[in-house]
């Protein structure tokens, strides 16, 4: 039997409602405020292949940064001006210089570690190291190993913007052979530490970005928080080892403007909307408008609608009880009704369909 059939004039026709479950299902549909082509790229879910590339690629970065590090074994370059700040450090002389002290008092620390008393002065290019027993070895280390952690944070901040996994390989494997910051990581200086702390903010403040982007449902929740806490820890860092550091804040800040500027210059506010349809007993059920395959309007109550819309909705609100009772009582009085008798003799079911 087909199904009956709604008069143009009924109540029920006045608002479109959803007749079934099977119809809000075929018509679901979520509403995202994420930007387009954003994927959830977090660095913690990447497959294990992944994790062991960057094992891979830290033991080739170790391996080149560290091979024969005691050569040459006296003063290079400018270690005359980094080796004698360590060096009164530790002996507590009060000295002036340009940058802040955080990359420096590292540098002292491991030197202190290993035994150095600070008596060696590091004056002259070409000093040689191994007749005082200075700890050379052990006080570049420290520039070291922060130049082999640029490689996994390479290989990690490319796969948090979503390349492959071959083209991170190849980001990484640059910064492994290229020989300015091999040279760097190889001497008591204060490059590596500079570009491992920015190195890190751009992997930490890459994947705040990409949290963010992937909408109101990423927002606030714990990965939001790291990665935000990760990116001022890591500002902090880069600024506390050379003022070149305030170009790192100045490039997070830029973007963060950019974030800004959009939020404030989107249009579409997000509110909450609902909508109210009937089921198959006539009874309401509120589901979210797009998922009843309907347009919600803003609910009236939502701040920031005018007084018109906030009366056509009341109004179209107001009449869903109605069509509701309507239907429900047309219903009973279709199931009182004699049921007729089929040829055979038997009573005919009726079926009907929402």
């Amino acid at each position: 039997m087909a199904p009956p059939s709604v008069a143009p004039g009924s109540k029920l026709a006045e608002k479109p409602v959803a007749n079934s479950s099977k119809t809000i299902a075929k018509k679901q549909k979520k509403t995202s405020y994420k930007s387009d082509g954003v994927k959830d790229n977090d660095v913690f879910l990447l497959p294990g292949t992944d994790y062991q590339i960057v094992v891979a690629l830290t033991i080739l970065a170790a391996i080149v940064r560290l091979f024969r590090i005691y050569q040459p074994s006296s003063v290079v370059f400018d270690e005359v001006h980094f080796g004698g700040f360590a060096s009164k450090y530790i002996k507590g002389k009060f000295f002036m210089d340009v940058h802040p002290p955080l990359a420096k008092m590292l540098i002292a620390l491991t030197g202190w570690l290993a035994g150095f008393d600070g008596n060696f002065d590091f004056k002259e290019i070409g000093k040689d190291y191994v007749e005082p027993g200075v700890p050379y070895v052990a006080m570049r280390m420290f520039p070291a190993i922060c130049g082999i952690l640029l490689a996994p944070a390479m290989f990690l901040t490319l796969k948090a913007t979503g390349c492959r996994t071959t083209t991170a390989t190849m980001g990484s494997a640059l910064i492994i052979f290229e020989n300015g910051l091999l040279t760097q990581a190889r001497l008591i200086l204060l490059d590596s530490p500079l570009m491992v702390a920015t190195a890190f903010t751009a992997l930490a403040f890459t994947s705040f970005t990409n949290q963010h982007e992937l909408g109101p449902e990423k927002a606030f929740d714990l990965s939001w928080w790291f990665w935000l806490v990760m990116t001022g820890l890591g500002l902090g860092t880069t600024l506390s080892i050379k003022w070149v550091g305030l170009f790192t804040i100045a490039w997070v800040g830029s973007l963060t403007l950019v974030q800004l500027w959009v939020l404030l210059g989107d249009t579409k506010t997000v509110t909450l909307t609902r909508t109210r349809v009937v089921d198959e007993n006539g009874n309401e059920v509120q589901v979210p408008g797009e998922e009843a395959g309907v347009v919600a309007p803003p609910h009236p109550d939502v701040e920031g609608v005018d007084p018109e819309t906030k009366q056509k909705v009341a109004d179209a609100d107001s009449k869903v009880p109605e069509a509701a009772e309507s239907v429900k009582g047309e219903r009973e009085a279709e199931q009182k009704k004699p049921k007729p008798a089929s040829e055979g003799g038997k009573e005919a079911t009726v079926k009907e369909e929402l």
